[in-house]
């Protein structure tokens, strides 16, 4: 199973709450990642993140939408996703060493 954030949500992030303005971290995470997080969870395989072709990716919106993740669901989030990007490396690492501590 696989998200492209850019296809299947939006190139253009926003911030952290969907008060704030369209394309939110809370948005991602409600309509889109957990979702299809339960999805891959129930069918026990992975959850491909492509993170290439959006921006820009602010803390706030990956703390809302990763980190609600991890805090709702705990370690399987760890093991269950993998990030696939050419760009971003400095985000997955941001996401596992900083919200996934």
């Amino acid at each position: 199973m696989t998200i492209n954030i850019a296809t299947d949500f939006n190139k253009n992030l926003g911030g952290r709450e969907k008060k704030l303005g369209e394309f939110s971290g809370e948005e991602f995470f409600e309509d889109v990642l957990k979702k299809k997080y339960l999805e891959a969870k129930e069918k026990n395989c992975q959850l491909e993140i492509d993170l290439d072709g959006a921006s820009p990716y602010g803390s706030s919106f990956l703390d809302q939408s990763f980190g609600e993740l991890f805090r709702k669901y705990n370690d399987d989030v760890v093991s269950r996703i993998v990030f696939r990007t050419q760009y971003y490396n400095w985000i997955v690492d941001y996401i596992k060493q900083e919200i996934w501590k």
